[in-house]
């Protein structure tokens, strides 16, 4: 059977250019779109290798009925196979929620949106390190009335980065953050040992600081 994979190869290619080019130019809702569909693309590529590995396995066990159990020929992918990326940011989230709460410190809410004790609102975005862009994050949270940001920036080896800004440190930058079809824009990019968040019209802003700080979730500073 003919491999399908190479099929995505070229859109891979073209899409991880548009994201190159669109960082370039400084346009984060481009930035934002395409990284989403080259999170998209890697998850399509995976089902795939997954079914073509099933449909060989399915072919030889026609040669050599008798080694091969029917019942293993249609085993369902894990789920974590199957997810869309949207699906693996909502478990992202539940994950980081449930590393928090063995922190003690527990946040009422859903999705993306949750609340702290004291009822200070909190935003939690989430995005992959994407291949071919290394050290970049770009994510997206609702542009909605916001005390504290939770950036989980996740890196290849799978390690997931908080970053847990209170709104109010940001001060004017936090309206200077891009903004498109509801949603707040944030460019983050690792620079050797520092995280810096990236902001239009002016100068990238150290943040390694709020790694793994949870003052502001528990209320406090």
């Amino acid at each position: 059977m003919a491999s399908t994979t190479n099929d995505l190869s070229p859109v891979r290619s073209e899409i991880l250019a548009r994201v190159a080019a669109a960082a370039q130019s400084g346009d984060v809702a481009d930035v934002a779109r395409w990284s989403q569909a080259a999170q998209d693309c890697d998850a399509l590529v995976r089902e795939q290798v997954r079914l073509e590995e099933r449909v060989r396995r399915f072919v030889a066990s026609l040669e050599q009925p008798s080694q091969a159990p029917e019942a293993e020929l249609y085993v369902t992918p894990p789920t974590s196979e199957r997810v869309s990326a949207r699906h693996e940011g909502a478990l992202a989230r539940i994950e980081w929620l449930a590393q928090l709460d063995k922190s003690g410190v527990r946040l009422n809410g859903h999705g993306k949106r949750f609340a702290t004790y004291a009822g200070h609102a909190v935003s939690v975005g989430f995005a992959n390190e994407l291949p071919g862009l290394p050290n970049k994050w770009f994510l997206g949270t609702a542009d909605e009335p916001t005390d504290v940001v939770v950036l989980l920036c996740r890196d290849t080896r799978r390690k997931v980065h908080d970053i847990v800004v209170p709104v109010a440190d940001l001060g004017a930058r936090w309206k200077m953050l891009a903004r498109n079809n509801g949603q707040i824009k944030f460019n983050v990019r690792r620079d050797v040992s520092e995280f810096l968040l990236l902001i239009p019209g002016a100068q990238p802003l150290v943040v390694s600081q709020y790694v793994g700080r949870y003052g502001p979730l528990n209320g406090a500073a």
